[in-house]
């Protein structure tokens, strides 16, 4: 959304905040993915859920010496309980990972353990929330284990500065406690708990430390660095109400959704069609993300209804928002803002017949499963729009297992860059929208990979205290190849204190790097008159990371004209006649500095450099178009054969 005050580019903005990026950031950095929500006007990512209010911190209780350990469901569940008069109540399926309960139910705590501090050497460890299975509300985390970084993880905590709570005063508001059990070879078990309220705690072995965010974002970009390679092959169990998860969930990522709640003085629930639950997470995707500027938003001052929406991905992750009278539906973040959405007279009318056809002797019992899911657990899932067996097509040859996931920054020997590699690849560090492309072709003069390794190598080391911003923004991999198929990868993130993460190791001027990097691409292109296209598809792109002038020679047009139902993008595509081309430019380039007054619709056009660099122009709901240009804004207006062209392609 762009701001009230100025003209800058609001595209970009709200591009670049849908972007969570793992954490590969020094010592004592959380890169914000959490607090992105902060910004009211930005997307909620994965993030609404039904509000938790004066929960209470669990009490001791006894830990249970088996060893208890969350399985992935390799077929569907037999029904059990079924709900009682009041959904939550019962003490028999549970939410979220089996290691965050006790035998009888009741949740784990740091302070019901009294022995020694976390060790190295843990095998597993779960992230727990605050969930209570007494008034079935609150967080879960992850059904999975995290496998690997446990001892960095416990490093981090154990080095924070002591926090005497007896002569610090705290606030007492509370938003949320949470705990990691981390799990050993023998069995033993140790738990770290943690706050992000008050004063911010961490709780490890009766010592109380400074760092509770920087924990929970710790173990939050961890999971997610995980799950990078992770099926996500679990079956997803039903609850009424949803609960809320940890690790935020997108409405566009969701398998499975219901509708549960009070129906005529009993408790009924109803699992959603396929194609009602593809409908709703397309309209709740589009509604919650970067809302035009002056767009009213939906609000609601009508009473809620005892009924819930609850959608769930793969991962077993919730997302659940409450019924109003008037149709629209109420979600709040782990931040406590409210989110409101509102379905479309047909698709609301669509819930509502819905949930007044579900009958309770027919609706799915609590911690059952979708006798009717496609999700098949013996089959590896694919997030939707998402191929990670099969990366989009211009994602160039050096950069197949950065967009896989299997690459994603290397140790270096001695901690630099050997000399003398053949090729440097710059790849996008992440796989979702509004990263800008990087080029097709590799780095490949010696001269200038020379230059590109030396820069990397005089680079001077983070410090690891150093304070940086929390803003969010994309990443990029470089990747150096070597004769012997070595291959060294180091990342950069284009955000906060701008880190070049190679392992464990980060040195400090990104954006200087990554200037230096766009030079030496030019100087080559320069030198070796390169001249190429990109395969598609081009709609997923956002722009170059390399500058594209309005004024370059483009040798490609192409509309983006219909939103994919998977990804949330414009992805049905219509080439523009090549013969438009030159008109297209001559009047692009007198398009005025404007303040955008309209909003986006999420179409655009992409053009294409002769070296094969896209240059997105943003379609507007009053049939112009806008670009970025600096901080401001060029708004066009097509006229002549060119509007003849265009308006047809873009009409609703």
């Amino acid at each position: 959304m762009n701001d009230n005050n100025n003209n800058k580019d609001p595209e970009l903005s709200d591009s670049l905040r849908r972007i969570v990026p793992a954490d590969l950031s020094p010592e004592g950095l959380v890169d914000g993915a959490r607090h992105k929500r902060r910004k009211r006007t930005g997307v909620i990512g994965a993030a609404a859920a039904l509000l938790v209010v004066g929960l209470a911190v669990p009490v001791a209780l006894n830990l249970p010496n088996n060893d208890i350990t969350a399985q992935p469901a390799t077929s569907p569940s037999s029904p059990v309980e079924q709900m009682t008069e009041v959904p939550g109540t019962t003490v028999g399926p549970l939410p979220g990972a089996a290691a965050c309960y006790n035998d009888d139910g009741t949740p784990i705590s740091w302070n019901q353990e009294e022995a020694a501090p976390a060790e190295p050497g843990a095998v597993r460890a779960w992230f727990c929330g605050d969930y209570s299975p007494e008034t079935g509300q609150g967080f879960i985390g992850p059904l999975e284990p995290l496998t690997s970084g446990l001892d960095q993880i416990i490093a981090d905590v154990q080095a924070a500065e002591v926090v005497d709570l007896a002569r610090t005063t705290c606030m007492s508001d509370y938003n949320l406690s949470f705990n990691a059990v981390f799990e050993y070879e023998d069995g033993t078990r140790r738990i770290i708990g943690g706050d992000r309220h008050g004063c911010r705690t961490t709780y490890d072995g009766g010592v109380a430390r400074a760092g509770g965010d920087e924990f929970y974002g710790a173990l939050y970009n961890a999971w997610q660095e995980q799950r990078k390679t992770d099926t996500g092959d679990w079956v997803v169990p039903h609850f009424c109400p949803g609960p809320l998860s940890l690790l935020e969930m997108a409405p566009g990522a969701a398998v499975q959704g219901s509708l549960c709640g009070d129906q005529s003085g009993m408790w009924t629930s109803t699992y959603l069609s396929d194609d009602l639950l593809k409908e709703a997470a397309e309209s709740m995707q589009t509604m919650l993300e970067s809302p035009a500027e002056g767009t009213p938003q939906p609000n609601s001052t009508a009473p809620e209804q005892r009924v819930w929406l609850t959608l769930s991905n793969k991962f077993t992750d919730y997302l659940t928002l409450v019924r109003h009278e008037d149709g629209i539906y109420r979600a709040y973040d782990g931040e406590g803002l409210e989110w409101f959405w509102q379905p479309s007279q047909e698709l609301g009318a669509r819930l509502d017949e819905a949930w007044a056809a579900a009958e309770q002797a027919g609706g799915p019992a609590l911690g059952s499963t979708n006798p009717g899911t496609t999700h098949d657990a013996n089959v590896d899932p694919v997030d939707p729009g998402e191929s990670p067996d099969v990366p989009p097509g211009w994602v160039s040859e050096g950069c197949q297992d950065v967009a896989s996931g299997a690459l994603v920054s290397t140790d270096l020997p001695e901690g630099a860059l050997p000399v003398g590699a053949e090729r440097i690849w710059l790849c996008r560090g992440d796989a979702l929208s509004g990263t800008p492309a990087p080029p097709m072709e590799p780095l490949v003069d010696a001269t200038l990979i020379s230059d590109a390794v030396s820069s990397f190598n005089d680079m001077p080391v983070m410090a690891a205290d150093r304070a940086c911003t929390m803003e969010l923004g994309p990443s990029y991999v470089v990747v150096h190849e070597y004769a012997d198929q070595t291959r060294y990868a180091v990342q950069m993130q284009d955000y906060g204190c701008r880190p070049v993460v190679a392992g464990d190791a980060a040195k400090e001027g990104g954006e200087q790097y990554l200037a230096t990097l766009a030079d030496l691409w030019a100087r080559q292109r320069v030198e070796k008159g390169t001249t190429q296209t990109r395969p598609g598809p081009l709609c997923q792109l956002y722009s170059s990371v390399f500058p594209v002038p309005a004024d370059t020679t483009f040798t490609s047009a192409t509309a983006c004209i219909a939103i994919d139902d998977a990804t949330g993008v414009a992805g049905v595509e219509e080439p523009i006649p090549a013969n438009l081309l030159p008109q297209m430019v001559a009047q692009m380039a007198k398009a005025p500095l404007a303040v955008v007054d309209a909003g986006t619709d999420g179409r655009s056009i992409v053009l294409l450099s002769s070296a094969g660099d896209p240059f997105m122009i943003s379609h507007l709901e009053d049939g112009t178009y806008y670009w970025s240009d600096g901080d401001d804004a060029r708004v066009w207006t097509p006229t002549g054969d060119v509007a003849a062209a265009l308006t047809p392609l873009f009409e609703e």
